[in-house]
């Protein structure tokens, strides 16, 4: 360009103007990966742990990219532009022999530019893999097409549900009208949500055999449940039954593990049949006797191993329905 008349100033506006424009467009293209990975994280995690819109950049945090993009790009093509004139012309028209012909500091601006761009590029590939992982983690429970409601019908001496009982009549009629109710599938409640909180534990104790020792022996996640509870989450049954009307109040307590308490107690088929309490929770002394055993669900994350849980059916633990979380497979779309 020089050779043929171009002035040093139209040199660079044109080498500016070129770096600006590909700062830009990376800069629009990181901006739509930075909106499009957020809804992707968010899509990923419960929305008890954060709020809508919390994981996407703001408006500041786009502005200030935008100002940085534009001095990087200013940056770089003022510093193009001096080594680029600094040379004689005859030093410029012979730089094509080899990479001897370029400045020190520009082949030091382009190793930069390219190790930058290698742990760019292999940081997003660990990225990508980590998400595909990640998908192809199986929780132990389904939730597309799940309409799930959390509420808390209150423990104070003033609220009508202060007694676990007037609890317990309530969840009963909930589960009666939504299975009257042509938009909801199998219904059930529960009082820890998969991915929502670790719940109640305790040591799992067994008729007939010794306590454990609480620290060193592994203590069991206590849970209550009822209704079609594991059939709208499509959680399998292993052996066994599911809660039904046998297990009413007042009826032999019965109880559900999943497949890691069912290894303490010696294997799937051994639990069955075997009675079990865990006496610090709830003031139930009674032991109940294992009816089933379901698979385990990933209650504390996808990368976490399922800890030993045992499931009580609530008319027969109504003490700990205060705060119940409703969770049907909705046979329309839960959007509307």
């Amino acid at each position: 360009r020089l050779a043929i008349g171009a002035s040093r100033g139209a040199l660079v506006r044109i080498m500016v103007m070129e770096s600006l424009a590909l700062s830009l467009a990376g800069g629009i293209v990181g901006a739509l990966l930075m909106i499009w990975t957020g809804e992707l994280a968010e899509g990923l995690l419960p929305s008890t742990l954060l709020t809508g819109g919390a994981l996407r950049p703001s408006a500041t945090t786009f502005a200030v990219i935008g100002v940085l993009l534009l001095a990087v790009g200013l940056a770089c093509g003022l510093i193009s532009a001096w080594h680029t004139l600094r040379r004689p012309l005859h030093a410029s028209l012979g730089a094509g022999r080899g990479v001897e012909g370029e400045p020190i500091a520009m082949r030091v601006l382009v190793a930069v530019e390219v190790a930058l761009a290698v742990m760019l590029l292999a940081g997003a590939g660990v990225l990508l893999r980590s998400l595909v992982k990640l998908e192809a983690i199986d929780l132990g429970f389904r939730s597309e097409q799940s309409i799930v409601t959390t509420f808390s019908l209150g423990s104070s001496p003033a609220s009508p549900y202060a007694e676990a009982d007037a609890r317990a009549r309530f969840l009963d009629r909930a589960l009666e009208r939504a299975a009257q109710t042509g938009a909801f599938g199998a219904t059930g409640v529960t009082s820890s949500f998969p991915l929502a909180g670790s719940g109640a534990n305790a040591l799992l104790e067994e008729e007939g055999a010794t306590p454990g020792v609480w620290g060193r022996d592994p203590a069991t996640n206590y849970r209550v449940v009822g209704g079609a509870y594991f059939q709208a989450l499509d959680v399998p049954l292993v052996a066994g039954r599911f809660f039904d009307e046998r297990d009413r109040a007042g009826a032999p307590h019965a109880a559900i593990i999943n497949e890691a308490a069912a290894r303490n107690l010696g294997g799937v088929n051994e639990a069955l049949g075997r009675r079990v309490r865990q006496r610090n929770i709830d003031g139930v002394e009674d032991f109940a006797t294992i009816v089933g055993v379901v698979a385990d669900i990933k209650h504390r994350g996808a990368a976490r191993s399922a800890l030993p849980e045992v499931f009580f059916h609530y008319p027969q633990r109504p003490r700990r329905t205060y705060g119940m979380t409703l969770v049907s497979a909705s046979t329309v779309d839960p959007s509307i």
